[in-house]
């Protein structure tokens, strides 16, 4: 028939069926229910669900999209809201979720945006969480597309240990200098360091030195303190070490000189031992001077008998001669002089001697 209006000239216009209220458009027309004065369109069930869409029909569900709307499901305090969908497509210039508590989103691959994804905290407290249960978190960085699905991993350890201490990286503040690594101060807090990947700990082969100007001399300090620096230096122009502070051999060590059978050092009875291997020699061991020569006996005057303060001469382990420390002189053998006259202490001839 023709369309028809049913009205009320006060009060709400009711419509009961005992087995339900259906409602259908018999073309494509489609049904509409509008409020055309201020007022609310409210659908409500006492006890059962509220369908829409429940049918196996294909088609769309456009909820609020005639205008400036704004769509309020549910209520803060008590709605439970579950969307079940085969795909689930939310477009919008800006999306704001808001739970008082938490908010959890489970999913075997979540991906999240395509351009700038911000974690935005407000208070000291704030941080971003990546847990895996039973196993370490993890974080993976990937290469471009275009060289394949390779990736940076990088994996918590077991910090808990015995102390069950939490731990904190700080990174620096600037981007540091050519060939610079990152080091920490023990408390996590990192800065940059000289890259030392060839000093003497990490190569067999050192160079030292080689980046500084040609002509400058090399200097290596052990930093120990202000007053207490070990230093040496290679003179460059002089081409020696310079030791600026003492050198000690320890224990029964030995500094050799040009091979393993030339040497000086403190034997096992604290006796200094000075050996030249050269052998079949009249001059196996020299001692040159540019000026005079002298021995010294009882250096450090510290009162030992006058056995202990004498030089001795031997030959084969057995004493031929020796200088008592009063002056006298022993000797097992002959004496031979170039001279033909033995003078006293005044310088007067006591003893002059004839060829035989």
């Amino acid at each position: 028939g023709e369309a028809s209006n049913f009205t009320t000239s006060a009060g709400a216009l009711t419509l009961e069926g005992d087995a339900g209220v259906v409602i259908n458009s018999a073309t494509s027309v489609g049904v509409t229910i509008d409020a055309l004065t201020a007022g609310n369109v409210e659908i409500n069930s006492v006890a059962g669900t509220i369908l829409i869409g429940n049918d196996a029909v294909n088609g769309a569900i456009n909820i609020g999209t005639g205008g400036v709307r704004t769509v309020t499901v549910g209520n803060i305090a008590a709605t439970e809201l579950q969307l079940d969908a085969l795909l689930l497509d939310v477009n919008a210039p800006t999306i704001t979720i808001d739970a008082v508590t938490s908010t959890t989103i489970a999913s075997p691959v979540i991906n999240i945006g395509n351009d700038v994804v911000n974690f935005i905290g407000t208070g000291t407290d704030d941080y971003v969480a990546i847990k895996r249960g039973a196993y370490s978190g993890e974080l993976r960085i990937y290469e471009p597309s275009a060289g394949g699905s390779n990736y940076v991993s990088l994996v918590v350890g077991n910090v808990s240990g015995a102390d069950a201490n939490n731990l904190t990286l700080t990174l620096p503040v600037d981007a540091g200098q050519d060939d610079y690594v990152l080091k920490t101060n023990g408390s996590g807090v990192l800065s940059w360091e000289e890259d030392r990947r060839t000093t003497a700990s990490a190569s067999d082969a050192n160079n030292f030195g080689s980046n500084g100007a040609d002509g400058t001399d090399i200097t290596m300090v052990f930093d120990a303190n202000s007053t207490d620096d070990g230093q040496f230096n290679w003179d460059e122009g002089e081409h020696y070490f310079d030791y600026l502070n003492d050198i000690k051999l320890n224990t029964t060590n030995k500094l050799y000189f040009s091979d393993k059978t030339n040497w000086i050092h403190l034997n096992g009875s604290d006796q200094v031992e000075l050996l030249s291997n050269l052998d079949n020699n009249v001059e196996s061991l020299r001692l040159v001077s540019n000026s005079g020569v002298n021995l010294v006996m009882d250096n450090n005057s510290t009162g030992e008998t006058d056995s202990y303060h004498k030089i001795s001469f031997s030959h084969a382990g057995a004493e031929k001669g020796r200088i008592e420390p009063d002056g006298d002189m022993q000797l097992d053998g002959d004496l031979r002089l170039d001279g033909n006259d033995i003078k006293s202490s005044d310088g007067t001839t006591a003893i002059t001697l004839s060829s035989a």
